[in-house]
């Protein structure tokens, strides 16, 4: 990757609309540095009706992300970025989405842009449809899964649909190997994390968290369905949405969403104390032991209702980026978007678990939501509020008003970062999740008899109302002192 030696100094000079809109740059000090947000500088959209190449729509793509170049060409950049849907089409019930990544390339000017004109453009370029390898080299499915597949000597028990025997993947979070041929992808369902050929698509093998966080019901056995929760482990749809790699040490962290259920998390009101957990993966496919696990303090609103956690980035060895937010904003029925932030935590004097009785589900980390007196959780700072008025409004974006283009989307799902020569200024680029809502939309499903994919349609109720929702872009420019993380090919 080869960044321009002027980018510091111009994303320094950019004045995005007119300079009355332009807010001054945010600061915060946390963990003995200054963490610095210089502002929004780029926003684009991807179309909600584009479909890929297999003729299925192209959403959820803000589930997870990761960079795979970024150039400097004059005062604008190109790049590639891979994007991971989550488990397709669902508003109604769970259907058989095939998992995959969505290759783009993007063009970015950051000294243009406007109310009215975007400056991050993208091009779709590749599917990579995931694949298991013990499963007979299946595809993966979006269905609910309500039975279990017997762990074999390469893989632990697997969450399946009994409809046809596929692992089911709900993919939320996205990191590349540090040697650039692996990929890991978190998933809601497992919890697990996936580990996959990054050329093939093939998954190897998977990553299961210690007992406490796997879904269990009353009788201790596995229950991986997301229709009801489970008596103890991952509350429903609340698995690892954050992960990233400490490149440094081939350390792979994955944040849970919210609570356990034993650890409060069947109520907003109860489910603040998050789990952070980390992996050594030097030896992967191989193995992949437990070596860390701390307690993250999810934010609350003024109601102490938590801000449940979407995506987690690294900055260093023992400091992270949360993406925490509430659910309102276009595509949620309450357009009142207030904190949708990439937060700072770090690890630095927080009690680690790992190993200790909290990984048995019998041992609550916060029963009730009241964290056990023995433990000290992570800090946890406010940093980048992606909902700023005065910096959305330099792309003509808004919250709390109509139903229309110009509405923040509600989901913000996922973060990475590109360094630049500067030694602590960095883009950040946020990405939406836009549940793959679309008039026009089309999705495949296996026909059980021939087992072939058969594309078929779908009219989504909520664009019929409102209009499709474009998966939303920011680029954010920010100081991260300490970043350690980008190398030549692979800056996420």
């Amino acid at each position: 990757m080869k960044l321009s030696q002027t980018f510091s100094s111009l994303l320094g000079a950019i004045v995005i609309g007119a300079a009355s809109t332009v807010a001054a740059d945010t600061t915060v000090s946390f963990d003995g540095r200054t963490f610095v947000n210089h502002g929004l500088v780029g926003f684009g959209r991807i179309n909600a009706s584009a479909v890929d190449s297999y003729g299925e729509t192209l959403g959820g793509l803000g589930s997870a992300i990761a960079l795979e170049s970024v150039q400097s060409q004059g005062s604008s950049y190109t790049g590639k970025i891979r994007l991971n849907p989550d488990r397709g089409h669902n508003t109604q019930t769970t259907t058989d989405y095939r998992a995959r990544s969505q290759t783009f390339t993007f063009t970015f000017d950051p000294t243009k842009g406007s109310a009215t004109v975007e400056n991050i453009a993208f091009k779709y370029e590749s599917t990579q449809l995931y694949r298991y390898a013990v499963a007979g080299l299946n595809y993966t499915t979006g269905l609910d899964p309500t039975a279990v597949k017997n762990a074999t000597f390469a893989t632990p028990p697997l969450p399946v649909a009994p409809s046809d025997n596929h692992v089911s993947f709900d993919s939320e979070g996205f990191a590349f190997s540090a040697d650039g041929h692996l990929q890991f992808v978190s998933d809601e369902y497992g919890p697990y994390i996936h580990i996959l050929e990054r050329q093939t698509g093939i998954v190897l093998t998977s990553i299961r968290p210690p007992d406490a966080i796997v879904p269990k019901d009353a009788k201790g056995n596995d229950n991986f369905t997301a229709e009801v929760n489970p008596t103890t482990g991952r509350t429903a749809n609340q698995g690892f949405e954050g992960l990233t790699l400490d490149r440094k040490t081939n350390t792979l962290w994955a944040l849970l969403q919210s609570a356990t259920i034993q650890d409060g998390g069947s109520d907003k009101t109860t489910n603040r104390y998050s789990r952070l957990l980390a992996f050594d993966v030097s030896k992967v496919p191989a193995s992949a032991p437990l070596v860390h696990e701390y307690v993250v303090p999810l934010p609350q609103s003024k109601k102490l209702k938590t801000r449940a956690s979407s995506e987690l980035h690294i900055v260093d060895s023992t400091t992270f980026l949360v993406l925490a937010r509430d659910g309102n904003g276009f595509g949620d029925t309450d357009p009142g978007a207030s904190y949708k932030h990439a937060d700072l935590i770090s690890t630095k004097n927080a009690t680690d678990i790992h190993g200790t009785k909290y990984d048995a589900p019998a041992n609550p980390i916060s029963p009730g939501g009241t964290l056990d007196a023995s433990i000290t959780p992570t800090p946890y700072a406010s940093f980048v509020d992606l909902v700023d008025p005065a910096q959305i409004g330099k792309f003509g974006l808004q919250t709390g008003g109509a139903f229309d283009q110009t509405l923040i989307a509600s989901k913000l799902e996922s973060l990475a970062v590109a360094p630049s020569s500067s030694a602590d200024n960095f883009l950040l680029f946020v990405v939406s999740d836009n549940d793959f809502i679309t008039k026009n939309g089309h999705q495949a499903a296996q026909d059980p008899k021939t087992g072939k994919y058969v594309l078929q349609d779908y009219s989504d109720p909520y664009a019929v109302t409102n209009g499709d929702a474009a998966t939303q872009v920011f680029i954010y420019n920010v100081t991260l002192p300490g970043y350690s993380q980008g190398s030549a090919s692979f800056p996420n």
